[in-house]
């Protein structure tokens, strides 16, 4: 069973407008006020689950997410630095023995992060929170008998280390592994709630803003 049987797709292209338009207010002071700032895109996979209650059991699933970011130097100590972005990312969980749940997420990350020159490269460990949009939710039949309630807004939080080398033409790249562990539901039923748990890898690219 896959999961667009039963619970189905559901939309909300409304709300994620507003949740762009939002995330657009959010990083435009900050760019403009932020010194030695950088801009660029984001891309990489994910593997999740849902920790679940004992009656359920869930194994992980591969997603991915694509996105912008931009990272900024907002307090006089220089390897202190801010990192905000937007992203597109797909999420789920299989449940053992059949079925599952997937959602397609407006998501935006803020994290805090100290650059550390080593040689010719530099890394940098980061922690932070996200906050995530559910775009289109898919569920399978008995994923949705148990968890029917949908996310309105999932919060998690996440620790990683980012590895960072300068290319030419000021350009940047940096990948990043990250752990990833839900605040807040992303579903929630009469069998209880379900809590995502992810690992990710993120690439970046990124170059001087101006």
């Amino acid at each position: 069973m896959t999961p667009d049987e039963g619970g189905g797709a559901r939309l909300r292209p409304s709300r994620t407008a507003l949740a762009a338009v939002a995330f657009a207010a959010l990083l435009a002071p900050t760019t403009l006020f932020a010194q030695d700032a950088r801009v660029g895109l984001a891309a990489g996979a994910v593997t999740a689950r849902y920790d679940a209650p004992a009656t359920s059991s869930f194994e992980d699933r591969t997603g991915f997410g694509v996105g912008v970011f931009a990272d900024v130097l907002v307090t006089p100590l220089r390897p202190l630095r801010v990192r905000i972005g937007g992203r597109w990312l797909r999420r789920g969980g299989d449940l053992s023995g059949g079925g599952g749940a997937e959602m397609d997420l407006l998501d935006v990350p803020l994290s805090l992060g100290v650059r550390l020159p080593v040689g010719p490269a530099a890394l940098r460990p980061t922690a932070g929170v996200a906050v995530a949009y559910p775009i289109r939710i898919r569920r399978s039949a008995d994923v949705e008998a148990g968890f029917a309630d949908d996310s309105r807004g999932e919060v998690t939080g996440f620790v990683g280390l980012d590895l960072e080398v300068d290319l030419p033409r000021t350009l940047r790249l940096g990948v990043e592994g990250r752990l990833v562990r839900g605040l807040s539901a992303a579903f929630e039923g009469r069998a209880g709630r379900l809590d995502t748990r992810a690992t990710e890898i993120v690439v970046r690219l990124s170059r001087p803003l101006g």
